[in-house]
């Protein structure tokens, strides 16, 4: 405690005019020999200090005798005393012995204790001297003891309020001059009309204007707002700051009692909390300053803390706290959770992957992982944990799914062989952990299971087993029957096998034999068999909230849907596969299949901007990047062709195909690169090898039997040798009529048309053109319609020479003046395409020098023709 120090200036007192006043009166009435007590009350901050010293200040001039007492902060003495210091007691008790009026000036009466208090009563309630006016400066939410003092339980009350925004624009233009509304506004809905807060924003940001302004004032308000909390937590007594604890925890969700109980306190007035400043009430507890809550927990131990949490977890399970509330106090309750928390922390953690907030339902599951460290759910949490991890933390996701395979004995053989099944798809990384789960099986079911996943984790990885399994009839597990499956395929044998064997592997529940019998399926012609398979695969991915198991299926079935023609369909399923995981979470192999069935889907809308866009983003793999990397360098080739960069397009389809065979996927069903390189060897001047490839191409197509994979071969064959184009584009039209890959029907019709008209048989050229057209405006595919109607318009004019768009751009940079040389250079293209472009022209258009040109192509722009 301390005499004097309380001190006040005009712009501490902005809207106290009647506060002034009514102390002004009391005043006068001591003069007049009436004794009195008055309460200046108001929570922290609102100018109780100001207002005492104003009074002091009004008493001396009007000539009456003035002690100021100040509780102080610090404790009191260790005796229980009050602690005043000797010369402040004479001084006190020799003031209010004399006769004449004496103003009392005691400030933070909040602080006094009871020895204090004691003091202050005897103080007011004596009965020798001159009369005495008592003004108290006391906190709100302080209650007066009974008893004795009823002369200071029952004054004259003064409650300050706070600053409305006229006094806060007043407090303003007196402490900074001038300021603008926007400064206004921000220190006002800042303070909230706190007059403390206000002196202290405006004192160390005084002023400014604009954006600057504005940062500033945010960064120094939440400094003093952080500073004000510290201060009323550190003046209030332990009742209010058990209190301001709960709820800073658990104030919005918890009833008031509920909250007492919590704090481990009898029941506290609401009043006295409210009247710290802090939280204000409606049907819940809420921070003023949302600093409030962050200062106040700041406080506490982080065993403290997790206590309280766990505290407010049981009080609100008996209380009906919804369960995504009880989740998040578990969250943070520390490793002593109830054991009813797994079940709480496992629903809503389901609930957050279903809505697919990932990262909060990887926390929650692995908090109740963390709970339940041993007991009868640890697989099933196991098999959730890794489930969702694998979308956003994709080690943390293996490593917990591997727990189940490295416990042994622990776990159910189903969870076992689900985590297994997981892992699978992750690749080549994953066989240790299956190996693992092989030593620890229980049964020839599950070795049988763990043994298949192994292969289908690997393109190859049947080949590491040296049993003679690939030559049974019939195989324990449907990861195996899937891995003989796609075996077979891979090596393009045995279509009729593969296919049954790829049927019955879709028997499961298990996902990755799922998976790969979808893609022999698909391989394999049987698109509706493959469709229905994804469809069970979706679904079930779905319900299980296996998000990495949703992307492969959408990547199959994006490919589905590009190979039936549906490209929009197959667009969608891939946006809908990159918005399902986490960018991090993805595995690079199936990210570039994504890439690589995108570009492929804008090169047949002819966007190649866009296709072109996707490869640049597609760096190259420092090691041999899997299929996927094959995938990317085919889209790129077959991009490239479409262009009629021939140089560039054999280059990448070749290192395509070097890297299958490395791989030893022969298939031309999976990429059939030989074929697209054929055209672009032939084009480019290689015929010996582009036949070479064609043959061989044909012959693997052939051995395999299905008939999109060996149609595309006989389509190519037509492009890339121009003495065989009208029969090998119609044995591709014969081999793809009834196929369910329509798209690549409809370019082999406009192909065959194009070159029907050109060998002069218009009537197959119409019929070709016709049927494409037709296709085309069914399904919008607008390259083909528009070819198609190119076509099909020339052989109703006449017959006519077809170019195509590219001899017909190169024709005209010959006519516009251009070197062949220029030429290239301006299309990007080699010097041999350059020629081979005009030689094809000139031989259409009937003529046999460049300076023929001109007037040829006038010919046919004026007939209405000549771009096929």
């Amino acid at each position: 405690m301390a005499a004097g120090g309380v001190t006040g200036a005009g712009d501490r007192l902005v809207e106290r005019t009647s506060a002034i006043e009514a102390l002004r009166r009391r005043i006068d009435a001591l003069g007049a020999g009436q004794p009195g007590a008055v309460l200046v009350t108001g929570p922290a901050g609102m100018g109780r200090s100001a207002l005492l010293a104003r009074a002091a200040a009004d008493a001396g001039a009007a000539g009456i005798a003035v002690v100021r007492v100040r509780f102080p902060r610090p404790p009191r003495a260790a005796d229980g005393s009050a602690g005043l210091p000797a010369a402040l007691l004479r001084e006190v008790a020799d003031e209010l012995a004399a006769p004449t009026p004496t103003l009392l000036a005691v400030d933070d009466v909040h602080r006094a204790g009871p020895d204090g208090l004691a003091w202050l009563t005897e103080l007011a309630c004596r009965s020798e001297g001159g009369p005495a006016l008592v003004v108290c400066g006391v906190a709100s939410w302080f209650r007066w003891a009974t008893g004795r003092c009823a002369d200071l339980t029952a004054p004259h009350r003064i409650q300050l309020r706070p600053l409305s925004f006229a006094g806060v624009r007043e407090v303003c233009v007196r402490l900074a001059g001038p300021v603008p509304d926007e400064y206004v506004q921000a220190v006002a809905a800042a303070s909230r009309g706190n007059p403390a807060l206000v002196h202290s924003i405006v004192r160390r940001c005084p002023g400014g204007s604009g954006p600057a302004l504005l940062r500033r004032l945010s960064t120094v308000t939440a400094e003093v707002i952080a500073a004000h909390v510290d201060r009323v937590y550190d003046g209030v007594p332990p009742e209010l700051t058990g209190l301001l604890r709960a709820v800073a925890v658990a104030g919005r969700e918890l009833p008031f009692g509920s909250l007492c109980e919590l704090a481990g306190v009898d029941a506290v007035d609401l009043d006295r909390l409210l009247a710290t400043g802090l939280f204000t009430y409606t049907d819940r507890l809420r921070p003023v300053w949302p600093e409030v809550v962050d200062r106040i927990l700041g406080r506490l131990s982080p065993t403290a803390l997790q206590e309280l949490y766990r505290q407010a977890a049981e009080i609100g399970r008996t209380g009906a706290v919804d369960d995504d509330v009880l989740a998040e106090w578990l969250d943070l309750a520390g490793p002593r959770r109830p054991a009813w928390a797994v079940e709480v922390l496992t629903d809503v953690g389901w609930r957050a992957a279903r809505d697919g907030r990932r990262d909060t339902a990887a926390r929650l599951l692995g908090r109740a992982l963390d709970t339940e460290r041993g007991g009868p759910r640890r697989g099933a949490l196991l098999l959730a944990l890794g489930t969702t991890e694998l979308s956003v933390y994709r080690d943390a996701g293996e490593r917990h799914l591997g727990a189940l395979l490295r416990e042994e004995g622990q776990h159910h053989v189903a969870q076992r062989l689900a985590a297994a099944d997981l892992l699978s798809l992750g690749g080549a990384d994953c066989r240790p952990v299956l190996r693992a789960g092989l030593r620890s099986a229980r049964s020839d079911a599950e070795r049988a299971g763990l043994l298949g996943l192994s292969w289908l984790a690997h393109p190859r990885g049947y080949e590491d087993d040296e049993d003679a399994w690939l030559t049974r009839d019939e195989l324990p597990s449907a990861a195996q029957l899937a891995s003989r499956a796609w075996w077979l395929t891979v090596r393009a044998e045995r279509r009729t096998t593969a296919l049954a064997v790829a049927r019955a592997a879709a028997v499961t529940t298990l996902f990755h034999p799922r998976l790969v019998a979808s893609r022999v399926l698909l391989l394999g012609d049987d698109l509706a068999g493959a469709g229905e398979v994804l469809d069970s695969v979706l679904a079930d991915a779905t319900r299980a909230r296996a998000d990495t198991v949703l992307i492969h299926a959408l990547l199959v079935y994006a490919e589905l849907s590009y190979r039936q023609g549906e490209l929009d369909a197959g667009r969608q399923a891939l946006e809908r596969a990159l918005r399902q995981l986490a960018p991090h979470a993805w595995p690079p192999t199936v990210l570039r299949q994504v890439v690589a069935v995108q570009m492929m889907i804008d090169t047949e809308y002819e966007r190649f901007d866009e296709a072109q866009e996707l490869a640049d983003l597609q760096p190259a793999p420092s090691g041999s990047g899997g299929f996927g990397w094959s995938a990317v360098l085919y889209a790129r080739g077959v991009l490239e062709l479409r262009r009629e960069r021939w140089a560039a397009a054999a280059a990448l389809l070749h290192e395509c195909g070097r890297r299958m065979s490395a791989d030893g996927l022969d298939n031309p069903a999976l990429l059939n690169w030989r074929a697209y390189a054929a055209v672009a060897d032939a084009a480019s001047g290689r015929p010996e090898r582009a036949a070479r490839l064609i043959a061989d191409a044909l012959v693997r197509a052939e051995a395999w039997g299905a008939p999109s994979a060996l149609g595309l071969v006989q389509a190519c064959a037509g492009q890339a040798f121009e003495s065989q184009r009208v029969s090998r584009l119609g044995d591709a039209v014969d081999t793809l009529r009834g196929c369910p890959s329509r798209l690549r029907y409809a370019r082999a019709l406009v192909d065959l048309a194009s070159a029907a008209l050109a060998a002069g048989d218009v009537e197959l050229a119409g019929s070709a053109a016709r049927e494409a057209e037709e296709l085309a405006a069914r399904h919008g595919w607008p390259p083909v319609l528009r070819g198609a109607a190119q076509v099909r318009q020339r052989c109703e004019h006449g017959t006519g020479p077809v170019l195509s768009e590219a001899q017909r751009a190169v024709a005209e940079l010959a006519v516009a003046g251009l070197s062949n040389k220029q030429i290239a250079q301006h299309r990007e293209v080699s010097l041999r395409t350059v020629e081979l472009h005009l030689t094809n022209t000139y031989r259409q258009l009937g003529i046999r020098r460049r300076a023929e040109l001109a007037g040829a192509l006038a010919r046919i722009v004026g007939a209405g023709v000549g771009g096929a």
